[in-house]
């Protein structure tokens, strides 16, 4: 299980409307030790990953970045 030690600006949510609200991660930098382990691969896509996903590309679009890895997210998987 990876460390869950980033900080989310946004939690998860259903909003009043049933809309849901996305997170908008944490990107951690070197030092960081999470930079520095391998990557554990997924076995599928459940709903759990699929809402990383979903958050990563978010959070990613929110900070008009290009590329994000889930280790960028304190989350230690490919």
């Amino acid at each position: 299980m990876p460390r869950q030690t980033g900080k989310l600006i946004n939690q998860n949510s259903i909003t009043g409307n049933g809309a849901k609200v996305m997170a908008n991660l944490k990107v951690i930098t070197v030092p960081h030790p999470t930079l520095r382990e391998k990557a554990q691969p997924i076995d599928a896509v459940n709903s759990d990953i699929q809402s990383l996903i979903d958050n990563m590309v978010e959070s990613m679009r929110e900070e008009k970045g290009v590329g994000l890895a889930a280790p960028q997210v304190n989350v230690s998987k490919q």
